[in-house]
């Protein structure tokens, strides 16, 4: 199905805050604490050549060629199923006893029985089933239940809880009902054992502009939307997730669209799920490749197409529709409408009930691009507060919240406690930050504590298949590195999945990136602006006082000038940049190695060493023709 875009909106004049500098890892300089607002760290002056530098041999490595760090490894897998002893049918209410150990942070899926038949199970006024975990501590976590309807098997339908224990030792599971009737069952112990696993995903603490798991380890996604499936829900999604694992990406964007993995919709009406129970099961296989693969999904909730009555609408087809039925004459009412709201939030409880256990869901994303419903703000917000605080109830691991918008969005809505992540969406041939915009968009400034993901990217918002001069994918490359060195929390994830991406099979591109960063702690960076004796290249930098990375690219190696040039049947140009040199400040002073990165291929090609003074240098840049990249580290 092909997503129908809005325009992205045009950059005006920006407001840059600035990317602060971190503290506080095993990589940061002593005694550096994060301060919001750092100033841009002065630049040399690099004066430019009198005259072209002539084609001549690279210089000679001065060390020895440096090897990547290798890919961060995806933690221990989990098992789908903890091999349990059926519970107790003859108790009013009992939950199963697991017959082996279960792994720290893996998916523990308990059966769960009551004797009482509920009149709606999905109606959690009606069926308020929980349990309540306790740790070998004696802390105590309530985690709701939710209906579960087996494929193919019947007789193991009915309730299942899931949790994943993030400690080991001693664990008991308590079972209670409330609503029709009010129960606890007898409690089931069961032993958690050690495994290494991150934990969930949380801001950092170091640095509030970027992630980082429960261990304290910056966590920077580098990845794409998978938004939904073509051939099979299943297969696609494996097959998608592998690619993207097996070149270092950690990150995917996930839609719970009509068309996908949406609990509700006209084949459903409203809050019943049993006919899309085999979707639910989709996704749950999808979120099991996504822990074994150590992929982060973004899960977003509701598509705008859902809520508009415009070009593109399935607003027909809601069941929320008054003509299909609903309680909504007009599809703005959905966030004001009391009835609206309730049945929403039956929805949200049983999404956070069924996927709200897994370390490998990054964010919750209420809405696509909400601006396209032309819901205002003020009706948006109170919406947003309540629906939180039914998600916060039914989450007890409080995943991150988002929702997204085309451009910089609304900053009442990002300055809101309930948001935790910005997210920005653009279509753009040659977008404002592939160049230096240290601190982002008007949206950093409007809420400076938050990080900003990239939620979607793409050369054109109506479709982009991979035609000649295409197929290199240029605008793919050039966005994942510029995001990365302009001090966003994700890079850019790119929104053409399946027509571009996989139908170019360009999943490469995402290698050589991970591999630069692999050993790297982006919170603990500032952006700068690099100087340069040319025009023709842009220079984007990260830097701290102990180290520094770069990104050059040659203003030739532009996706719109590849398809220009095959439309008029020429390859595209691309000069060799020859002497090239780059001034970037902030280092202490002392002596460095330089170490030259390909970003095309993913090796190193270059050294040498370097001495800074009065905390600024100048390098020499061996030749290249689209893009080079660059580490500064300190030599004993």
């Amino acid at each position: 199905m092909t997503k129908l875009k809005r325009l992205a909106l045009c950059l005006g004049a920006l407001t840059f805050a600035l990317i602060a500098l971190g503290c506080g890892t095993n990589n940061s300089p002593p005694n550096a604490e994060f301060t919001p607002g750092v100033t841009l760290y002065p630049q040399p002056t690099v004066p430019p050549r009198e005259s072209p530098i002539p084609e001549s041999p690279e210089p000679t490595p001065e060390f020895p060629l440096a090897s990547p760090a290798p890919l961060p490894a995806a933690p221990p897998p989990c098992p789908v199923w903890v091999e349990q002893r059926w519970p107790d049918t003859s108790q009013p209410l009992a939950l199963a006893q697991p017959l082996q150990p279960v792994l720290r942070l893996c998916r523990l899926e308990l059966v769960l029985h009551s004797s009482h038949t509920y009149s709606d199970p999905y109606d959690p006024e009606r069926a308020d089933m929980r349990v309540r975990f306790v740790s070998p501590k004696g802390e105590s976590v309530l985690v709701p239940a939710f209906w579960f309807l087996h494929q193919r098997d019947p007789n193991l339908s009915g309730w299942r809880v899931r949790f994943a224990p993030p400690v080991e030792g001693e664990w008991q599971a308590i079972p209670v009902a409330r609503g029709e009737v009010t129960l606890e069952g007898a409690p089931v112990r069961f032993q958690v054992i050690p495994r290494e696993a991150p934990g969930y995903v949380r801001l950092n603490p170091r640095n509030p502009r970027y992630l980082a798991f429960d261990n304290g380890q910056t966590f920077f996604p580098i990845g794409l939307n998978l938004g939904w499936w073509r051939d099979g829900a299943t297969s696609d999604f494996a097959r998608w997730i592998n690619a993207l694992a097996d070149n270092g990406g950690n990150v995917a964007r996930v839609w719970m669209a009509p068309w996908s993995f949406a609990q509700e919709w006209k084949d459903t009406g409203l809050g019943n799920y049993n006919n899309r129970q085999l979707r639910a099961s989709w996704l749950d296989q999808v979120f099991d490749v996504a822990q074994e693969r150590g992929v982060y999904l973004v899960l977003t909730l509701i598509s705008d197409r859902e809520y508009r009555d415009n070009e593109g609408s399935v607003w027909a087809e809601n069941p929320y529709n008054a003509a299909n039925g609903g309680p909504l004459q007009d599809p703005r009412d959905f966030v004001t409408h009391p009835e609206a709201r309730r049945w929403f939030a039956r929805r949200l409880r049983y999404i956070a009930a069924r996927w709200g256990y897994s370390p490998n869901l990054l964010a919750w994303e209420y809405w696509n691009e909400v601006e396209a419903t032309r819901i205002e703000t003020p009706a948006l917000m109170p919406w947003l507060q309540e629906m939180t605080a039914v998600l916060r109830e039914a989450d007890p691991n409080r995943h991150l919240v988002t929702l997204s918008y085309v451009g910089d969005g609304d900053p009442f809505v990002w300055r809101m406690p309930e948001i935790d992540l910005l997210q920005r969406h653009e279509y753009n041939e040659r977008p404002a930050w592939f160049n230096p915009i240290p601190g982002g968009f008007r949206l950093t400034a409007d809420a400076p504590d938050k990080p900003l993901m990239f939620g979607e990217f793409g050369f054109s918002h109506i479709t982009e298949p991979p035609v000649d001069g295409a197929r290199e994918g240029i605008h793919l490359h050039n966005s994942l590195w510029a995001s990365a060195f302009n001090g966003f929390a994700t890079t850019a994830m790119y929104w053409w999945w399946e027509d571009y991406v996989e139908a170019a099979n360009l999943w490469h591109r995402y290698r050589p990136l991970a591999l630069f960063l692999a050993d790297e702690d982006l919170a603990t960076f500032t952006v700068v602006a690099p100087t340069t004796d040319r025009a023709d290249v842009v220079a984007l930098g990260l830097v701290r006082p102990d180290r520094a990375l770069l990104w050059m690219r040659s203003t030739a190696y532009d996706h719109r000038a590849a398809i220009d040039a095959a439309a008029a049947g020429k390859p595209l140009s691309l000069p060799r940049v020859v002497g090239l040199r780059v001034g970037v400040g902030g280092l202490n002073d002392g002596t460095y190695r330089v170490d030259w990165f390909d970003p095309q291929t993913g090796q190193y090609v270059n050294n040498a060493r370097l001495n800074v003074s009065a905390r600024q240098v100048i390098l020499n840049a061996p030749s290249f023709d689209r893009d080079l990249a660059a580490k500064i580290t300190p030599l004993p």
